[in-house]
């Protein structure tokens, strides 16, 4: 004891340098990724809000490997700290609901007021479609002075008590309305009613995704990551870590995969390596 509070001997300082050595591994040996990793850890613009984790990142908050191209999430810069998608050209939605394992967004317009930004709306420039169960209509929203009596495809939110600004799908017929009174302002192609109708405006609107593909690793348990050793920029795989912390001698699993089906190859490393499902394109 005299020894070890006095001059520092040969075995305490082995002893010292195995425990800094120890202490150091442990921290790396995690359940989870340490270091650079952490920073696309899942986050949320405000503690109720929609949780942002792959394919999604926080633009300005988190790198570019953290999310797929085209999924980028931002927060409003007032106390409400909504959750914002923005869609191709300049469509700004707040984010309701994210559902990673069907691969679904819930968005609305933050004025409640979807028409407002519908002229602007390039949804096949985006990562994102709208569901199948959604049809798909082409419309023409027409501006009517005062002297237009019908309420029928009102859009109360652009309308006033000098005009009425009204919608109207190709399919429906139009002989029964006096458009006289109406000037036609433009012409809105493929979109559903849902975004059109003023009956849904209160109502989130769905979108989802179809790349990249991580609902098999949603329903595995496991996280979704770009892999980023692949030649290919948007090759995805599916990362396992333990809510626990493991041992020095258990691995993590990686399966790399992407959107088309696969066959695998399993290689086993060495110890502190992980074990990977290398998947290559039929």
């Amino acid at each position: 004891m005299n020894n070890f509070m006095g001059v520092p001997t040969f075995q305490n300082l082995l002893f010292i340098f195995f425990f800094f050595l120890f202490t150091i591994s442990g921290k790396t040996d995690g359940a989870g990724p340490a270091g650079p990793d952490d920073e696309c850890k899942p986050i949320r613009c405000k503690h109720n809000g929609p949780v942002i984790r792959f394919p999604f990142r926080l633009r300005d908050r988190q790198p570019t490997h953290c999310g797929y191209p085209g999924f980028e999430l931002s927060c409003t810069a007032d106390k409400e700290k909504s959750t914002v998608l923005e869609l191709p050209r300049s469509v700004k939605l707040l984010v309701k609901h994210i559902n990673y394992k069907n691969q679904q967004i819930q968005v609305y317009d933050p004025n409640k007021c979807f028409p407002i930004q519908i002229s602007n709306l390039n949804i096949s420039a985006s990562p994102f479609q709208f569901p199948f169960i959604y049809e798909l209509e082409s419309f023409i929203i027409f501006n009517c002075s005062s002297g237009y009596d019908y309420d029928y495809g009102l859009i109360s939110c652009l309308s006033n008590h000098d005009y009425k600004i009204i919608v109207r799908s190709y399919k429906t017929e139009t002989s029964y309305c006096d458009l006289s009174f109406c000037k036609k302002m433009l012409d809105i192609p493929s979109v559903p009613d849902v975004i059109i109708d003023d009956y849904y405006q209160n109502i989130p609107t769905s979108l989802e995704w179809s790349k990249p593909m991580c609902a098999k690793c949603e329903a595995q348990g496991m996280e979704c990551v770009l892999d980023r050793k692949s030649s290919l920029a948007t090759q995805t795989k599916c990362l396992y870590i333990p809510k626990h912390s493991t041992s020095a001698g258990k691995s993590r699993k990686l399966v790399i995969t992407d959107s088309s089906k696969a066959s695998s190859t399993v290689l086993k490393r060495p110890m502190h390596s992980a074990l990977e499902i290398i998947s290559e394109s039929d």
